[in-house]
């Protein structure tokens, strides 16, 4: 449960960062004439696209980790296998899926309330 609320809180965070360092881009496809479903397209299609390439690098990094914790701890005396179901792998991927996609979801909402005007007139 700990580790779903710091995904979600991960994930989020990643999103909001995202649209507050590039929310001149949204707003400049706006003014060209996207519609607003068009640009919340781009940035939750960019999102996803970007949590789908770095699922796989979790994976491997996640094992990683747990070779190295489970290799210091053991000792002479006892030794923890590891042993690390699919269904782990699993259900971690669909919870940084769907995290990811509510928290899109919730950004580009937020999205539709950016000042273009403001945010254009902005010198970077």
């Amino acid at each position: 449960m700990l580790s779903a609320l710091i995904t979600i809180g991960v994930v989020y965070n990643a999103a909001r960062i995202q649209l507050a360092e590039r929310a001149h881009d949204p707003a400049s496809l706006r003014v060209l004439g996207f519609s607003r479903g068009a640009v919340g397209y781009v940035l939750v299609g960019e999102m996803m696209l970007q949590t789908m390439a770095a699922i796989p690098y979790g994976w491997l990094s996640g094992y990683g980790f747990t070779a190295l914790i489970s290799h210091g701890i053991s000792s002479d005396l006892f030794t923890i296998p590891l042993v690390i179901a699919r269904r782990t792998y699993a259900a971690a991927s669909l919870l940084v899926f769907f995290a990811a996609l509510g928290a899109s979801l919730v950004v580009r909402r937020r999205l539709d309330f950016v000042d273009m005007v403001s945010t254009l007139k902005q010198k970077e």
